[in-house]
């Protein structure tokens, strides 16, 4: 098995990724996986100097990312640090190297939105009923519920006011149907809590207005 540069399959699959995103490996012979394009480039010479010179502030802050061990935790990243400290790696890790970096724009993503986030406040304090208009909406898990409800499933959705403060409600029916003729509601402060230091407003008793 052939052995690469490793700053090589680096700086191509950051300038790869930076441009087209990230294909993971298909079945479909005619859809080419970034691990590929990344070996093809690093054969052919096809990325110029000056466009991987392009990606210097891009590999920086992903390693700072993939060696942030307090939060980057796990096999994969172990694995990923161990190789990337190698002048030379296998062609099998180059997927490795380049998922790492697919990885890191799903983070970017978070991190930007949760930055936002943060500028939640808290609607009010627990017991207090409180009228707000709905921007936005997402249902972020469902599953069984522990008690004898009508469906037997709670929803769990994160609501969005027109200041983009966020509610937590937990419906014991899907509300898709409310959420897209209304855009007020009515309900009562369960619970403050803070997660990912975003403050939520937790609320029960919710209706449409």
């Amino acid at each position: 098995m052939s052995k690469i540069l490793t700053t090589d399959v680096i700086r191509i699959s950051a300038y790869i990724t930076d441009q087209e995103g990230y294909t993971k490996r298909s079945d479909n012979p005619n859809v080419m996986c970034t691990a590929d394009k990344v070996l093809d480039a690093i054969e052919t010479a096809s990325i110029s100097e000056s466009d991987l010179e392009d990606t210097k502030e891009r590999v920086t802050n992903w390693f700072e990312y993939i060696n942030d061990s307090d939060h980057q935790t796990g096999e994969y990243f172990d694995n990923l640090r161990s190789e990337v400290c190698k002048p030379m790696i296998d062609e099998m890790k180059v997927g490795l190297i380049a998922s790492s970096f697919a990885s890191y724009d799903k983070y970017k993503l978070f991190k930007a939105k949760n930055d936002l986030d943060k500028n939640s406040v808290f609607l009010g304090e627990e017991g207090d009923k409180i009228t707000f208009t709905i921007s936005e909406h997402k249902l972020i898990k469902t599953g069984a519920s522990k008690f004898g409800n009508t469906s037997g499933k709670w929803f769990l959705y994160k609501i969005k006011d027109d200041h983009q403060n966020i509610i937590i409600y937990f419906a014991d029916h899907d509300c898709e149907s409310e959420f897209s003729q209304s855009d007020k509601a009515t309900a009562t402060i369960s619970k403050l809590t803070t997660f990912n230091e975003v403050k939520q407003t937790n609320v029960s008793r919710l209706k449409f207005l």
